[in-house]
């Protein structure tokens, strides 16, 4: 049995290295989905006192009344249980009030959802990190899985750009992190993890006691395994333009392995092409 959390030492050695500072700390943690993002927040967070705040696809209305009962329930707050938070005005001025002389963690999780309901809360946020968070004793967190959007967050364009005091790019678990943990041979490992590679829910699925052709029958081409069409989901979630990446994909998988084969035999300009690569590796 592999356990469900492993490695991000590194991680969570940068996070709680910066909690013990005396100052604000504004973190930004991405990657694409189902990488463990969540997991290590709630990891960073577990014997401090702070809350994972998770955003949905929903109305901007009912996000507010669920992070006001979230944050009721961090800070003990019978008032706020009973109401909402009308704006995010009201949002950031209540978080400023609460952590201005206490350490708390406030992590904004699929942080992208809320820019979506309210485009204009990147610039809420800048307002208020300048005027009083940064002032505070706050570890904020913002994370989310589009990473086209978290990278435009980080951008030259962004109104919070030069705000972050540190960002996180979670990879997927290392070949040699995952084989520190399974007790198999070292060919079967590596069978192994170039079909299921270090995506957590996907290598979690496999059977090391069962031979790869088993695993990849009951796994991956069972036709209501999710492993099948979750490559597909992904690319259609995190990225913009998912045609073109699949288009790449489905060139690779067919042979096509230099550049010029690929340009070749999708069409995509080649100036254009390695940015994509990039980004698969994401």
């Amino acid at each position: 049995m592999i356990k469900q959390f492993l490695d991000r030492e590194k991680e969570l050695r940068s996070l709680n290295t910066r909690y013990e500072s005396n100052r604000a700390e504004f973190s930004i943690i991405y990657g694409r989905r189902r990488i463990g993002k969540s997991r290590l927040i709630d990891e960073f967070i577990q014997n401090k006192k702070g809350a994972r705040l998770l955003a949905r696809e929903e109305s901007e209305k009912m996000t507010l009344e669920r992070f006001s009962k979230d944050l009721a329930d961090l800070f003990e707050d019978d008032t706020l249980s009973h109401t909402t938070l009308p704006d995010w005005d009201s949002f950031f001025e209540y978080i400023t009030k609460k952590t201005q002389n206490e350490r708390y963690v406030i992590a904004i999780d699929e942080f992208p959802y809320i820019v979506e309901q309210n485009s204009t809360f990147p610039s809420i946020l800048q307002d208020f990190w300048d005027r009083s968070l940064h002032r505070t004793r706050i570890f904020l967190i913002i994370c989310g899985s589009s990473v086209s959007t978290m990278e435009d967050v980080m951008g030259h364009e962004s109104p919070l750009y030069g705000r972050r005091t540190s960002q996180l790019l979670i990879k997927p678990i290392s070949f040699a992190d995952l084989y520190k943990e399974i007790d198999i041979d070292l060919e079967k490992a590596i069978r192994f993890y170039s079909v299921f590679g270090g995506t957590p829910p996907y290598f979690i699925e496999a059977d090391l006691n069962k031979p790869l052709e088993d695993n990849l029958i009951h796994n991956i081409f069972q036709y209501d395994s999710f492993l099948l069409q979750d490559v597909e989901f992904v690319l259609r979630s995190e990225l913009n333009r998912p045609h073109l990446y699949l288009a790449i994909l489905t060139a690779i998988a067919g042979g096509k392995t230099k550049v010029n084969d690929i340009v070749n035999h999708t069409g995509i300009q080649r100036s254009k092409v390695g940015r994509y690569f990039r980004s698969l590796e994401i």
